[in-house]
């Protein structure tokens, strides 16, 4: 059904983009959306200025495209258009869906030349003015819901029912993480990208009845908005940023409409505890806004199961409530032994607590329910690569990928687990080319497959998968990184110095504003070393590296997990050796094989390899695996 005239999208461009927005105005009129689009920027006169400035005064939707083009024009009329829009949101509660920035080439967002306004609402990225649908929908979901659309909360620097929610693993909340099954301090060639890769596992639709001790329905609008919300999130490993952001507003709206329904107070602790689990916030505010809405929901209807699981869920996030956490889902399992999602929450607890029988046994009980579970099938597979039962979790995401072709999570760990695990080269090419494109097109997916070609030494397919990658800073529960990090590495990679240094510096511009606040930070501190030591800054990179080490309370000058790259990139060869000599040699037993492949693959090493010590270092590493079983074979030839 189209969206009513009224309801329309202005879209703002340079008369050098006009292909593309031309491009953008065809995809969303071909989704029924109205569109008010002016090919005639030079047409002028005193008529078509004030039509102009009436249509920006009038429509719900501001959309101004960004580009190189609009980088190099400093004047323009459009330039008016964007300033008449910024000025109208000042009359907008924070809430209100306005601006809708969309950038169609590598622009990035910290240099353009836009309202400051811009920069407080989450950008869009249309390589050349190609829209997909998802995006024809999220602009249909913005006009049908006024007063919903992204505000200051949603800025891309800080990140941006029947009971239903996600499980996540019970590091998500480190920014660092241990050296779990891949966490690996892995960028490609001395840079520092972190991959915890454990899934959040999900919430599919868990479905606790309407029985007596539950709440009430929701009524009226309040009830739609609830629903509405849930139908956002509830997809969980499937749902993405935009959708939960989006279900945030809704929920907020829902409870200021119905401050007494605890359906709604639970809903947004739910959804609240998936943005911390899945990355896309984890800031304090969302742990408090977690913790308020459960204590609510639990206050208004204390014998609610909706209300015990929404605490369940904040005492996940809270040390020290392990036990209250199990007491809980335990409770609830039992009374609702099919809701998959309430099962998968007691594994994922039972997993914390060091209680791995228990944890297998309670996936296991989703796994057997009708239907199956790919999101069960994929926290197993977690546990697995945990007690270093290889084959079992490769079988364990085989199965989850048969089920669920477009499971972005199953992908990439399977990728990684090739190559990182393995070292198997051409495995790994066939695991990623292998993801679909719909799939490839989720930023999680681009920034690790970016990063494995990388690895593989292939810039041209590194630089398609980061094509995808839309926000400056790419934060979320399996990676953490700046793009332009991964961008400067693939033009080093490819030979072009001058353009990786201008990404590197561009980098470290992107975690000075996105850190404003917490220059202590670990996640900052690391990137900036990082940077400042590619950059050529050695004094600064070993003063900011010395500084982590501190906080981190490492020894210093010793490399570890988490620091080997940057001691790599500041040429430390004897300390990156000693790293690489305890690991091969550490256990437990698929510890050495996976540094073994590191030593094989990792750029950041490129400049010692020629070393008689790491000679001698690759040579250990390729009988460690000769002597290894071969896995994923099904995949391609081992490596080479």
């Amino acid at each position: 059904m189209p969206i009513e005239p009224s309801r329309a999208v202005f879209l703002s461009y340079a008369s050098q983009d006009a292909d593309a927005a031309a491009r953008i105005c065809t995809a969303l009129r071909a989704a029924g959306i109205e569109v008010w689009f002016d090919r005639n920027e030079l047409a002028g006169g005193d008529a078509w200025d004030a039509k102009i400035r009436r249509q920006i005064a009038e429509c719900t939707l501001f959309v101004p495209v960004i580009s190189t083009a609009t980088q190099a024009r400093l004047e323009g009329y459009f330039r008016i258009e964007w300033k008449l829009a910024a000025r109208r949101t000042h009359a907008m509660a924070t809430a209100k869906a306005f601006l809708l920035p969309v950038v169609i080439d590598a622009t990035h967002d910290a240099e353009a030349h836009v309202p400051d306004e811009f920069r407080e609402v989450q950008w869009t990225r249309l390589p050349g003015g190609e829209t997909p649908g998802k995006f024809c929908e999220r602009v249909k979901t913005l006009l049908v819901g006024p007063g919903l659309e992204a505000g200051p909360s949603d800025h891309r620097k800080h990140g941006e029912s029947t009971v239903s929610s996600a499980q996540a693993s019970p590091g998500t909340s480190r920014r660092v993480p241990s050296a779990a099954w891949i966490a690996a301090a892995a960028a490609v060639a001395a840079g520092a990208l972190y991959f915890a890769l454990r899934p959040a596992p999900n919430a599919s639709a868990g479905a606790l009845p309407s029985a007596a001790g539950n709440p009430a329905a929701p009524s009226g609008k309040a009830q739609q908005l609830v629903a509405r919300a849930r139908a956002l999130y509830e997809p969980w490993d499937f749902a993405s940023a935009d959708d939960f952001k989006l279900a945030d507003r809704l929920l907020k709206e829902a409870t200021d409409l119905e401050p007494l329904n605890a359906d709604a107070w639970a809903a947004l602790a739910i959804q609240s505890y998936g943005q911390h689990a899945f990355g896309f916030d984890r800031s304090d505010a969302r742990d408090d806004q977690l913790r308020r809405a459960a204590d609510r929901a639990a206050k208004l209807t204390p014998e609610s199961d909706r209300a015990k699981l929404a605490l369940a869920l904040h005492y996940r996030r809270s040390p020290g409530n392990d036990d209250e956490t199990l007491r809980l889902l335990r409770e609830l399992a039992e009374r609702h032994p099919t809701d998959k999602f309430i099962l998968r929450q007691l594994a994922s607890a039972f997993g914390a607590k060091g209680r791995h029988d228990e944890c297998l046994a309670a996936y296991d009980r989703a796994l057997a329910l009708p239907g199956g579970d790919a999101i069960a099938r994929m926290g197993r597979a977690t546990k697995l690569m945990d007690l270093r039962r290889l084959d079992e979790a490769e079988a364990a995401i085989e199965q989850a990928l048969a089920a669920r072709p477009d499971y972005w999570l199953a992908h990439i760990m399977r990728a990684a687990l090739l190559l990182q695990f393995h070292g198997q080269i051409d495995a790994t090419k066939a695991a990623l080319q292998r993801i679909p494109a719909r799939v490839m097109k989720d930023e999680r997916v681009a920034a690790v497959a970016g990063y494995l070609w990388l690895m593989l030494r292939d810039a041209d397919k590194a630089s398609e998968a980061l094509r995808y990658v839309t926000q400056d800073y790419v934060d979320s529960n399996v990676v953490q990184t700046p793009k332009a990090l991964l961008a400067g590495l693939v033009h080093q990679l490819a030979g072009r110095r001058d353009a990786a240094m201008a990404e590197w510096r561009a980098a470290l511009r992107v975690i000075e504003l996105r850190f404003v606040s917490n220059l202590t930070s670990l996640g900052y501190l690391s990137d900036k070393a990082i940077l400042q030591a590619l950059l050529g800054e050695r004094a600064a990179a070993e003063e900011t590296l010395r500084t982590y080490e501190q906080l981190r309370r490492l020894p210093a000058g010793r490399a570890n997990g988490a620091t080997w790259t940057i001691y790599a990139a500041l040429g430390r060869e004897a300390e990156v050796a000693d790293f690489f000599s305890e690991r091969l040699k550490g256990k437990p037993a698929d510890l050495p094989l996976y540094n073994a492949a590191l030593l094989r693959v990792h750029p950041a090493l490129d400049a010692f390899r020629g070393k008689p010590r790491f000679q001698a270092l690759i040579a250990e590493a390729d009988n460690l695996l000769a002597a290894a079983p071969r896995r994923g074979v099904r995949l391609g030839d081992p490596a080479k």
